[in-house]
């Protein structure tokens, strides 16, 4: 048996990388999901919950609309989820995450990455940015909080949401292996 020590087994067993933010995965990928009930019990092993995209690959941020155009290269123009017609679909959510960033002075992305924040303790977003500027603007998610019943409120709106468009074309999800 390959036994990991040290180090080694603080980077496996310590962490778990999951591709969720507040436009996560469900089940049943049609659903929306500002939420994350059943996702993962890990903190029962120790495990932190990393869900990356946490900005829904930056749609979330409020920025892209359906005149959007994706510069060449950029994978989100062959995602079904940026469609325009998905675009369009999906604003009730960005509606709903302008209005409580509204509620605390905060921008949509912040809004978003507190809300992840907000769901356990080991939670631990990735934003993801190649721009100093959107680092200190989503640093300042830590200064926005929540009550619980501003969270439940947040989850019966979104509840109501169904996501359109795919997390990945048939292709991408096959490669995934998952």
């Amino acid at each position: 048996m390959n036994r990991k020590t040290g180090f080694q087994a603080i980077l496996i067993f310590s962490l778990l990388q999951f591709g969720h933010g507040a436009i996560g995965q469900s089940a049943d990928s049609t659903k929306s999901t500002l939420n994350f009930s059943g996702t993962i019990s890990a903190n029962n092993n120790g495990f932190s919950f990393v869900p990356t995209f946490s900005l829904g690959k930056g749609y979330l941020t409020g920025k892209m609309d359906e005149n959007w155009k994706f510069e060449p290269g950029d994978i989100r123009g062959v995602i079904p989820r940026f469609t325009e017609e998905a675009r369009i679909g999906n604003k009730v959510l960005l509606d709903i995450i302008h209005l409580f960033a509204e509620r605390k002075n905060a921008t949509p992305a912040q809004s978003a990455l507190a809300w992840v924040l907000a769901q356990k303790p080991w939670f631990v977003p990735i934003p993801g940015t190649t721009k100093l500027h959107r680092l200190t603007e989503n640093n300042g998610a830590v200064n926005v909080h929540f009550s619980p019943a501003e969270l439940a409120e947040m989850e019966a709106a979104s509840a109501q949401v169904e996501v359109m468009g795919a997390r990945y074309t048939e292709a991408m999800e096959v490669a995934t292996g998952l």
